[in-house]
């Protein structure tokens, strides 16, 4: 049966590791935040050692959570998440909803445009939805997946919509709205992440 210690050393264990990753951190990379070896951190959440009171503070600063959320154990993140993220796909489902609901009245009556250019216009809005909810859980790469695909099919559908315009004006247009993004989220995931504490 494991004591109190374990239980404990286990906790701090899991929650070192489960906030570092969350943050995108490497052990080495969160080791020269605190100052201290990538080995100590490694120990740590091996559970062969726990740190002392006042690291388990600066932990607690840096990764803007209480110390108690380092000690306690916390069975439910990982389901919640799962949830969430289901959850935000259906709710960005809802363009390509709308999209097909268009799509069926538009061919009943016979309406002459192109309604297949209606599961274009949804992708644009499926990808902003999705991008949202990725910023919002830091999750760096989807942010990045979702705010390219956001770009370049807002430029496509923009390039439909718009016939009389030439096709290469959207698209140069759209490449330094494309890179003042990129440069936007690397700045606030990881530059400003990395200054957080020297």
């Amino acid at each position: 049966m494991i004591n109190e210690k374990e239980m404990l050393t286990n906790n701090i264990g899991n929650n070192i590791a489960y906030y570092r990753k969350k943050m995108n951190l490497t052990q080495l990379e969160l080791a020269e935040k605190l100052n201290y070896s990538d080995k100590s951190i490694s120990k740590w959440e091996r559970k062969e050692g726990v740190p002392d009171i006042y690291v388990l503070k600066e932990l607690s600063v840096f990764f803007n959570v209480s110390v108690d959320d380092l000690l306690n154990e916390h069975k439910i993140r990982p389901k919640i998440l799962r949830h969430n993220q289901v959850k935000a796909i259906m709710y960005s489902m809802i363009s390509f909803l709308i999209a097909s609901v268009l799509y069926f009245i538009f061919r009943v009556l016979d309406f002459k445009i192109k309604t297949a250019y209606l599961f274009i216009f949804a992708i644009p809005l499926f990808s902003l939805s999705m991008f949202i909810f990725n910023v919002i859980w830091k999750k760096i790469i989807l942010i990045y997946i979702y705010m390219t695909i956001f770009v370049w099919t807002l430029a496509l559908s923009l390039d439909l919509i718009f016939k009389d315009l030439k096709s290469y004006i959207v698209y140069i247009s759209a490449i330094p709205f494309y890179i003042f993004l990129v440069v936007l989220i690397y700045y606030i995931f990881i530059i400003k992440r990395k200054g957080y504490k020297k």
